[in-house]
């Protein structure tokens, strides 16, 4: 107590659990004191938020002056950290559908066929998408026209 009287903030800080009982509370303290007079105001909050505002030991007086003098940054920590951080739902890939283009089947939940076999004839060109899931889907000029599951 007397090295956080003094501003000897490291040395306090090394004091050990068995040489202090308060030690979790009183190391809280000497941190944001350290931080606080560093300049770091987000990091001094951050073990002000530490000291219980119930604590009754030594330098609670002191602790709990300026505890409360930080109360309302307290309170913003404490939102920020209980926020939950919104994710944007992830959009479904579309089901292949009659008259898709093969790129639209490609970016689909069937994806790129294992195998493609193609067709050409005088009309054009028909192809049979082949999937390992046993599933087919057929284009003629790059639109489909057939689905088999």
């Amino acid at each position: 107590m007397e090295l956080i009287k003094k501003g000897d903030y490291n040395q306090a800080k090394t004091l050990s659990v068995h040489e202090l009982p308060n030690f979790s509370v009183l190391y809280n303290y000497a941190c944001a004191l350290e931080n606080e007079k560093k300049g770091d105001h987000s990091m001094a909050v951050h073990y002000w938020k530490n000291i219980p505002l119930d604590y009754s030991g030594p330098m609670s007086s002191e602790m709990l002056k300026s505890v409360n003098a930080y109360s309302a940054d307290i309170q913003e920590l404490n939102r920020i950290l209980t926020t939950p951080v919104y994710s944007a739902p992830v959009p479904q890939k579309p089901q292949p559908k009659i008259g898709m283009t093969a790129d639209e089947v490609s970016n689909s939940q069937w994806g790129k066929p294992t195998k493609v076999n193609k067709t050409t004839t005088t009309y054009g060109v028909s192809e049979q998408w082949v999937y390992s899931s046993g599933k087919y889907i057929y284009l003629e000029g790059g639109i489909v026209t057939a689905i088999q599951e």
